[in-house]
């Protein structure tokens, strides 16, 4: 099976997204796992094949204004105007990696706003994961 694995966020976001990659390649699916670039290292370390996704939703978050906005220090509107065109183009780039890949399910970040859509739009399956508690069905 085709599996194209679809994430957003930090590292904790990631992490998991990675072991379940490993974990599905061990069970002899393909696997296919789309996030920022800057998380490439560390993805194709553990051996579980990377689809490019911009890099600008982590420098973002990683920078002094991001951490304000996060911590509630102040910021929050300025990074509400500056993440609707990063989100964008995410999507766009999540959108070519899925079409290149040609997945037959999609595994995603409840923070991959499109990914649900993107499934819908291909008649694929797809499955909401978080590796922790967060929302309830």
């Amino acid at each position: 099976m085709k599996i194209f694995l679809s994430a957003m966020g930090t590292h904790g976001d990631i992490q998991p997204f990675v072991a379940l990659g490993r974990g599905l390649l061990a069970a002899e699916n393909e696997v296919a796992l789309c996030t920022a670039e800057g998380f490439r290292p560390f993805i194709e370390e553990h051996g579980v094949p990377y689809a490019f996704m911009d890099n600008e939703f982590l420098a973002i978050i990683q920078s002094q204004s991001g951490q304000d906005a996060i911590e509630g220090k102040r910021g929050v509107w300025k990074i509400y105007q500056e993440i609707g065109p990063i989100i964008r183009r995410s999507l766009d780039d999540e959108w070519r990696a899925v079409q290149a890949f040609q997945p037959d399910l999609l595994v995603y970040h409840p923070k991959m706003l499109g990914s649900y859509h993107i499934a819908e739009k291909l008649s694929i399956p797809s499955v909401m994961s978080l590796a922790i508690p967060f929302q309830t069905p």
